[in-house]
């Protein structure tokens, strides 16, 4: 599983932005909240290709800010950052087909600039969600 990597690091705090979410993902972070105290925010577009991923999300406690596409278009970042400290991020949508199927390219990081700079773009969305 490609979230493996990542999510073996994942201690407190996890935040996702993706477009689109997959069910499976949704089951793999469930999987890991059962035996850790996890603070997982996940950031997806309100769409029906969505409904069933975000459903599984709430009713187990992961907590969902959904996006409404717009004339604006729509939020098109896809990023995970674990523990204010490592990042991942690139062109796969949180998805099976996104994951583990495309051919997508994606960077982890480590570096302070690229980890504050991602934090800063993901309260930014948020900050603009609330203001609509």
């Amino acid at each position: 599983n490609f979230l493996d990597f990542p999510i073996n690091f994942l201690s407190s705090l996890g935040y996702w932005i993706s477009p689109w979410i997959g069910k499976d993902i949704i089951n793999d972070l469930i999987n890991i909240k059962a035996y850790r105290d996890l603070d997982i925010t996940i950031v997806t577009l309100d769409d029906d290709k969505n409904k069933d991923a975000i459903q599984l999300a709430e009713n187990n406690q992961i907590k969902v800010i959904k996006l409404k596409a717009d004339s604006q278009g729509i939020v098109h970042t896809k990023m995970l950052i674990i523990d204010d400290s490592i990042t991942m991020h690139g062109s796969a949508n949180f998805t099976i087909n996104g994951l583990q199927k495309n051919v997508e390219s994606e960077e982890v990081s480590i570096d302070e600039n690229t980890v504050k700079k991602l934090l800063d773009q993901f309260s930014e969305i948020i900050d603009k969600s609330n203001s609509t």
